[in-house]
Parts: structure tokens; sequence; C-alpha cells
């Protein structure tokens, strides 16, 4: 029942989204639902549950008719709950110089608490991203900002400040530790925000499967690929793909068995071939680069000359360029770097979240990003430590 009053919960489904201003005298958070949002929906579910109703009632000869009718039905009630239960919720917060003072009223309930400002973690930056379909362009991705005073009951972690897109806060995170008296906390669990040279700057050890460390005149670059077992692994779904076709076909009849096979390990094959095609000329693969002056991603880029006209044909054809945000950097200078960490890259679209590991290379003016898979999280610290390891000696 607790999962269930949380999904209409709108502390759960609306985010406070405040924009704090760390130098203001009174920081104090309120949010109201507005009376006509409420309206707005129990109009639309009034009317939508209206139209099922009719439908239901003049296609009830028809199992189709009845079932679309009712999945309208459904929607239509769910707006109006969530409409009902939304009406009159209110939360206020109040940061005190020793304190934080919550009140918050929902269905005819109030909730208050006070939490001691020494409770705190710290100043959390958290970011998001939400990855958007268009036609132009396969997606694009909006980064979205939050600074939060954080706590160890994540009921008690405070909204502070919400961004989309643009340059991380990182100013406005660290003016809140330095107002409030706590750290500047990093996402990936380390205690606070330090420069590169503060940071751990042991020798990681030998190279994990997949890591490949070059030498290439007086850069170094770092290349992270699929390592042997995740090789192997590739290797057998492949193969295993024509297999299985051809052992369900051959049950049903053993010389459709041997063509279900064969054309299975064809499209195989073609696939296999296309993808080569695609990435381009062997052996181009994304690099981390340092020398003695700049660090640097290397994006040979995926497929030549043939890939990129296609796709111009195509953006060309259905639209214009989606456009990426620009965030990160493609290089800096050595000196500038202040901090090398690991943490995680969420893109969420209307069917999934989707979690993967990322290396950021942080500096004042911005930061170079990495985003590796999921199974490159190991890779990506070991990344981490040696790149720290450089930088610091």
């Amino acid at each position: 029942m607790q999962g269930l009053r949380a999904i209409f919960d709108p502390a759960t489904w609306r985010p406070v989204r405040p924009k704090l201003d760390p130098r203001s005298a009174v920081l104090q958070v309120g949010h109201i639902t507005p009376p006509l949002d409420t309206k707005l929906r129990t109009i639309v579910g009034l009317g939508v549950l209206g139209l099922a109703a009719i439908g239901a009632y003049l296609g009830r000869g028809e199992t189709i008719v009845v079932l679309v009718a009712c999945g309208f039905g459904l929607f239509a009630l769910l707006n109006l709950l969530i409409a009902w239960l939304n009406a009159g919720y209110c939360v206020e917060i109040a940061l005190r110089p020793d304190e934080v003072v919550y009140r918050a009223r929902w269905m005819g309930r109030e909730t208050a608490w006070r939490e001691p400002l020494p409770n705190y973690r710290g100043v959390l930056l958290r970011e998001e991203q939400l990855r958007r379909q268009s036609i132009g362009n396969l997606d694009s991705t909006e980064t979205r900002f939050w600074v939060e005073l954080a706590h160890e009951n994540p009921s008690k972690t405070v909204p502070l400040y919400f961004q989309a897109g643009g340059a991380p806060p990182r100013e406005r995170q660290e003016a809140f530790a330095e107002r409030f008296r706590l750290p500047a906390l990093l996402p990936d669990g380390e205690a606070e925000i330090s420069s590169g040279s503060a940071q751990t700057a042991s020798d990681p050890g030998p190279l994990p499967s997949g890591v490949r460390v070059e030498s290439k005149g007086e850069s170094t670059r770092i290349v992270i690929g699929s390592g042997h077992g995740e090789k192997r692994l590739v290797a057998l779904i492949w193969l295993s793909f024509p297999v299985i076709v051809g052992v369900i076909a051959y049950r049903i009849e053993p010389l459709a068995g041997y063509w279900a096979g064969g054309l299975a390990a064809l499209l195989a094959l073609t696939i296999l071939g296309i993808g080569r095609l695609m990435q381009g000329k062997g052996g181009d693969e994304d690099a981390i680069c340092l020398n003695s002056e700049r660090i640097w991603i290397e994006r040979p880029g995926s497929g030549g000359k043939w890939t990129q006209n296609v796709r111009t044909a195509f953006v060309g054809a259905f639209g214009p360029e989606t456009r990426v945000e620009s965030l990160p950097l493609e290089s800096m200078p050595r000196a500038a770097v202040e901090q090398v960490r690991v943490d995680v890259y969420t893109s969420r679209d209307s069917d999934a979240t989707i979690s993967h590991a990322r290396l950021l290379i942080e500096a004042r003016a911005g930061r170079i990003e990495y985003i590796g898979t999921q199974l490159d999280r190991a890779k990506l610290e070991w990344v981490r430590n040696y790149l720290r390891y450089l930088l610091a000696n």
C-alpha cells in the first residue's frame, strides 16, 4: 500500500524545482498546486470518461470497441484521481542558519519535522539525462541538474536549485556549501570536491582486461575496449543464433531446419558486415589522450565518408539535425584539471531508464566526458586512478 500511495503522492511525481540564491537573506522553498491545474485535469478526466462510456454503450456488441473504451476510461479515472488527490497539496521548506523546517499538507493531513543543519552530509550536485526522440536525428539528450542539501534519509533531502541544460552549476553548489558550512559532495560517493593533485595518486596496478595504454610520441593513449570475456560472450551469442533457429525449425521439419539455420547464419553475417562497414577502417576507437600540456578525447568517428553521406542524406530528407547540448569539452589544458571521477550517466525516455558508467575530467571552465557501458565501471575506475596518478606526477 505504501508503494501504491507513493505513485499518487504529488511529492513523488512532481518534484519541487526551486531556484534559490545562496546570497539571499531568507531561503525558503514553497509549492502549492494551482487551482487551475486541478480544474483542467477534472474537466479532461470527466470529458474522456463520458466519451468512453458513450463509446462502450454504442459498441457493446464489439469486443475490441469495448476494450478500447475501457482503456480510455481507465486513463480518465486515473486523471481524475490524481487531480482530486493533488488538490490542496502544499509544501513549505525553510532553511534557517541552524536547522531545516519542513511542513507539507496532503489529503487533509499535515507532515512536519525539524532537522539540525549539522546532520546533513553536505551539498550535492546531481544530474540526470533525458533522452528525446526526433525525426531528423535518432535521439538527443537534455541534461538536468539539481543542487540538493543531502541527508542520509532521502525523505529529508532538500532541493535548493534546479537547472535544465547548460554547464553544471558548480559555483552555486560551492556557494551553498560555504553558506551552510558543509562540504560540496561528489555524486560518485567520494567525500568532498578537491583538486586533481589532492586526489588519490597511487599507481592503480595492472591493466584490466579490455584496457590498453599506448605511447604515441609524447602522448599517452588510453583505449577502453571489450575484455576477453565480453568478446567471447558476443561471439557465443552470434554463433548460437543460427544454431538455435535451425534446431527449432528442424523439430518442425528436418529439411526446413537446414534452410532456417543457413538463412539465420547469412543474416548474422550480413549484420556483422554492415556493422563493420559503418564502423569504418579497422582499429578506430575512441581514446583518452594526454601529453605534457593537454588532455583530450580522440574520437575517430563512427564510420567513414560513406556513413556520413548516408546520414546527411537522411537528415536532409526528413528534417533538420536536432541540436545536441554542447556541454562536454573535447580538450582542456592539463594544468586546468581539478578532478577526475566516475559516476553513472542515466538516460531516461518514455520506455526505460538506461544507466552507463561515465568518466568525467573536470575543470572550472567545463569538463571532458567519456561514456562507457554498464559493464565498463571497473575499467573506468582503473582509468580514473591512472589519470590521477599521471596528473599528480
